[in-house]
C-alpha cells in the first residue's frame, strides 16, 4: 500500500490533471509492452508472431504503404501523425512471392526482403510449426543455458544465399515501326547495408545487369535486404510506361533465362513451321512463344518470361493465355529420342521470327506456383527462323507409318488439303513397305546365331533400315525453287506453278530446251507426285548417303540392295553429310556440324524389284 501510494504521489507531481494523468499511465503502460515485444525480437528473429502466419500478401502492400505485415503501429488522438509513421515505406517481398508494379519514367520504387524471410531454413520450419513458448520448453528441455546461447549467437551469425530476381513485364512502346533499338530497361539496385535503405546508382552494394528484360543477383545475406527499382528518363522515341516482377528467393532463382539453344527449327513452308525441343521428354511440357521480327514490341522482353505472356504475338502451351494457332505433340528424332514439337500457323511466307521456348511450370505440374522455389518459369535463348515463299511445299508430321517424316513435302493446296496429303504420302509409302515385308518373311530370322546371316544385325536392323528409306524415297524433302543452294536439284522445271507463272534459272533465264529433256530435272523421285499432287517447280533436299549404306549393312545380301558409286549416279541420287536430310536430325545442326542435321535427310538406294516404282 505504501509502495502505491508513493508511486501515486509521483505521478501526480508530474501530471497537473487527472485526465493527463490518466493519459500518461495508458502511455506508459503500452510503451512498456511494446518494448517488451522488442526485447523479444531482438533476443531471436525467430520468435513468433501471429501475423507473419498469415496469408503471404507481403508483395501486395501498395506503394509508399505505412505499414509492413508483421508490425503494430500506434494511433494517437491529437498527435501528429507525420511524426508517428514513416514516409516512403517500402514494399516487403515474402521468400518465392513476386511483387508487382507498375512505373514511370524517372521513378523510382523500395522494397525490403526482410530478415524474417532469410533465416535458415531449419529455423523458419521451426518458427512455423512452433509457438515461442512451446520453443522455449523445448530449447530448455535439449540444451543447457551455455548451449542455448552459443547457438543462438550462431544463428543470428549465419548467412543465406539469396537470389533476387527482375523481369520487365511491360515497357513504353515505340511511336512509329521502326524505332532505334528498344527501350532503355529498368535498373534494379541492392545494398545489404542498413544505413543504405535506399540503394541507388550511386550508393548501392549491387548493380544488377538487365538483358532483354531480365536480370538476377546472387549474394549472402543475414538481415534486411534492400531494393530499389529504378525507370530511366523519358524517350522521346517511346510512350507508355513499365511494369515488373520482383521476386526474392532463398532457395533458387523463382525465374530463370539459360542462354543455351535449346529449340531448333525443324522445316517451315508458307503458312506454318514446325519447331522441335533439343531437350528429350516424355510430356508435351514446354510452351513457346513466337513473334514476327518486324515487331518491335518485344524488342527488349525476350529474356522476360511475363513480358513474353504480354507482347508476343503467338502463345503455344502457356498457362491458360494460348493463342489457338500453336499444336504441340511428341515426335520421335534420330536415336529414338522423343522430342516435342511445335506446330506454328497462321504466319506470313518469306517472313523471319523469333522463336523462344519456355518452361512455365513446376515440376509438379503445379499450375499456380507462387511461392514454390523456381515457379516462376524457365526461358532459352531465342532463335531465329524464316517461312518458306513457295507455295507449293508444304509440312506434314505425326504420320501413322512414316513417323519419322516431319518436314516440308511437294505440294499442291488446290486439289489437297492439308489432312489429304499426309494421308496420301503416308497411305503410299505403306503400300510399298508390302512387297519388302513378304520379301523379307523369306529370310530366317528366327534362328541360331550360327545360322543367321550376320552376327551384327538381324532382321529387325534391315526393317528399321528398310522403313527409313523408304519414307525418305517415296516422301521427298521440298524447298523453295528460288532457292540457291548448290546441294538443291531442281525438279519439274518444264511445268507451271500453280498460279500460272514459269520456272527460272539461276541467271533470271527460263529454262531451255536441253535442261528440260534431263529426266531427273523434269520428274519428281516418286511419280505418284507427278501423277496425283502436281506441285509445279520446286527443288528437292537429297537424302544423306548413309541412308542407302545402311540397307546393304543391315540387310541379307540375297535381296540385292546396292548403292549407285560416286560419279556414277550417286551424286544424283544423295547428299553428303552436311548437305542433305535425315529423318529425325535436326535441320540446321547438320549443316553447321557435318553430322546428320536439321535437313532431315531422305535417303535413296537401288533397289532390285521390290521398289521399282521408285526413281533413284
Amino acid at each position: 500500500m505504501q509502495l502505491l501510494e508513493h508511486s501515486y504521489c509521483r505521478l501526480r507531481n508530474v501530471f497537473a490533471t487527472p485526465i493527463t494523468s490518466i493519459l500518461s499511465l495508458f502511455l506508459l503502460i503500452h510503451f512498456t509492452h511494446v518494448s517488451v515485444a522488442d526485447l523479444v525480437a531482438q533476443a531471436d528473429h525467430n520468435h513468433h508472431r501471429p501475423l507473419e502466419l498469415q496469408s503471404k500478401v507481403y508483395g501486395t502492400l501498395n506503394h509508399g504503404s505505412d505499414l509492413e505485415l508483421g508490425e503494430y503501429e500506434s494511433s494517437f488522438i491529437g498527435a501528429d501523425r507525420g511524426i508517428i509513421g514513416r514516409a516512403d515505406a517500402p514494399q516487403v517481398l515474402a521468400n518465392n512471392y513476386p511483387g508487382k508494379d507498375n512505373i514511370d519514367y524517372g521513378e523510382t520504387q523500395v522494397w525490403t526482403f526482410p530478415k524474417r524471410e532469410i533465416v535458415p531454413k531449419t529455423a523458419r520450419a521451426l518458427a512455423a510449426h512452433a509457438s515461442l513458448a512451446e520453443r522455449d520448453n523445448w530449447d530448455r528441455a535439449q540444451l543447457s543455458d551455455d548451449v542455448e546461447d552459443r547457438a543462438l549467437r550462431q544463428r543470428q551469425a549465419d548467412t543465406t544465399t539469396v537470389y533476387i530476381t527482375l523481369n520487365i513485364c511491360d515497357q513504353p512502346q515505340p511511336k512509329n515501326q521502326n524505332p532505334n533499338g528498344a527501350p532503355a530497361p529498368l535498373q534494379l539496385y541492392i545494398s545489404t547495408n542498413p544505413q543504405n535503405r535506399n540503394p541507388d546508382k550511386n550508393n548501392r552494394d549491387y548493380a544488377v545487369p538487365m538483358k532483354f528484360g531480365y536480370g538476377v543477383q546472387v549474394l549472402s545475406a543475414s538481415d534486411d535486404v534492400y531494393l530499389s527499382v529504378t525507370a530511366p528518363d523519358k524517350s522521346s522515341q517511346f510512350a507508355g510506361g513499365y511494369s515488373y516482377e520482383l521476386t526474392a528467393s532463398i532457395d533458387k532463382p523463382f525465374t530463370t533465362y539459360i542462354d543455351e539453344d535449346e529449340m531448333a527449327i525443324v522445316d517451315s513452308d508458307t503458312h506454318a513451321a514446325l519447331l522441335s525441343s533439343n531437350l528429350t521428354t516424355d510430356t508435351s511440357k514446354y510452351g513457346v512463344f513466337v513473334h514476327p521480327q518486324d515487331d518491335p514490341t518485344i524488342r527488349g522482353l525476350s529474356s522476360s518470361y511475363c513480358g513474353l505472356k504480354n507482347w508476343a504475338r503467338i502463345k503455344g502451351n502457356i498457362d491458360d493465355i494460348s493463342t489457338g494457332d500453336v499444336d504441340t505433340g511428341l515426335m520421335i528424332l534420330g536415336g529414338n529420342k522423343t522430342k516435342q514439337q511445335f506446330y506454328v500457323e497462321n504466319l506470313n511466307g518469306s517472313s523471319a521470327y523469333y522463336g523462344i521456348m519456355v518452361l512455365n511450370d513446376d515440376s509438379t505440374g503445379t499450375k499456380d506456383t507462387n511461392g514454390t522455389p523456381g515457379g516462376g518459369a524457365t526461358v532459352w535463348k531465342t532463335i531465329n527462323f524464316t517461312t518458306k515463299a513457295s507455295g507449293n511445299c508444304a509440312v506434314i508430321y505425326n504420320l501413322t507409318f512414316c513417323s519419322s517424316v516431319a518436314y516440308a513435302v511437294p505440294s499442291n493446296d488446290t486439289k489437297l488439303n492439308h489432312t489429304e496429303l499426309t494421308l496420301l504420302y503416308d497411305n503410299d509409302a505403306r503400300n510399298k513397305y508390302q512387297n519388302f515385308r513378304k520379301s523379307l518373311q523369306q529370310i530366317p530370322c528366327n534362328t541360331t546365331s550360327s545360322a543367321q546371316y550376320s552376327l551384327a544385325r538381324n532382321c529387325t536392323d534391315c526393317d528399321s533400315a528398310y522403313r527409313t528409306w523408304l519414307c525418305a524415297v517415296t516422301i521427298p524433302r521440298c524447298e523453295d525453287f528460288s532457292a540457291n543452294a548448290s546441294h538443291l536439284i531442281p525438279r519439274l522445271v518444264s511445268t507451271t506453278f500453280t498460279n500460272g507463272s514459269i520456272a527460272l534459272g539461276l541467271n533470271g533465264a527460263p529454262y531451255t530446251a536441253d535442261n528440260k529433256s534431263v529426266l531427273y530435272m523434269n520428274s519428281s523421285r516418286n511419280p505418284m507426285i507427278d501423277e496425283r499432287i502436281m506441285p509445279g517447280p520446286y527443288k528437292e533436299i537429297l537424302p544423306c548417303t548413309d541412308l542407302c549404306y545402311e540397307i546393304v549393312r543391315s540387310c541379307p545380301a540375297n535381296l540385292g540392295f546396292a548403292c549407285p558409286l560416286k560419279r556414277h549416279g550417286l551424286n544424283q541420287a544423295y547428299g553428303e553429310d552436311g548437305a542433305c536430310s535425315y529423318p529425325g536430325a535436326p535441320f540446321q545442326q547438320n549443316l553447321a556440324t557435318g553430322l546428320r542435321v536439321n535437313l532431315w535427310c531422305v535417303g535413296v538406294a537401288l533397289l532390285v524389284a521390290l521398289a521399282s516404282s521408285v526413281r533413284v
